[in-house]
């Protein structure tokens, strides 16, 4: 991955909770568009800090067809992890990664991390904290796919 691009699939079984109790499967949040997947912990205080960023991205990228996801690495929704999306104003699609099956199946071992996926959910390009590289990324998919239809 990363600059080389090389792509990896990632495991159709992960069920994500959401911050209400239900249960989503990652594959249906995916398909069929160009999709950022975030990880971040409200323990990792460059993740917390990132969140406006994050958000801000995903707001740019929604005008281009892009959906961003974030996964906070957490079993259950806790009153620091309400208060943390309360206190920066975060409101995109926030699932908890309960069992980390989401992490084992991006491989994933830190936070924040962004992973940009192809419309069949293949795991395209993953940076840290460069969200500016991440759209960047995201909007070369998105065209694309449009050139190559």
């Amino acid at each position: 991955m990363g600059a080389a691009g090389r792509q990896r699939r990632v495991l159709p079984d992960v069920t994500l909770r959401t911050l209400t109790g239900g249960d989503a499967a990652l594959r249906s949040l995916l398909a069929p568009q160009v999709t950022v997947v975030v990880f971040w912990s409200t323990d990792c205080g460059p993740a917390v800090d990132a969140l406006g960023d994050i958000q801000f991205t995903a707001t740019a990228l929604a005008t281009r067809g892009v959906r961003t996801i974030t996964v906070v690495e957490q079993a259950l929704p806790t009153p620091a992890l309400r208060d943390v999306l309360r206190s920066k104003a975060f409101t995109l699609p926030v699932y908890l990664d309960s069992g980390a099956s989401a992490s084992k199946a991006f491989n994933n071992w830190g936070t924040p991390h962004a992973y940009v996926l192809d419309a069949k959910g293949n795991v395209m390009f993953s940076a840290t904290s460069d969200f500016a590289k991440v759209a960047l990324r995201a909007e070369a998919m998105v065209l694309a796919a449009t050139v190559s239809r």
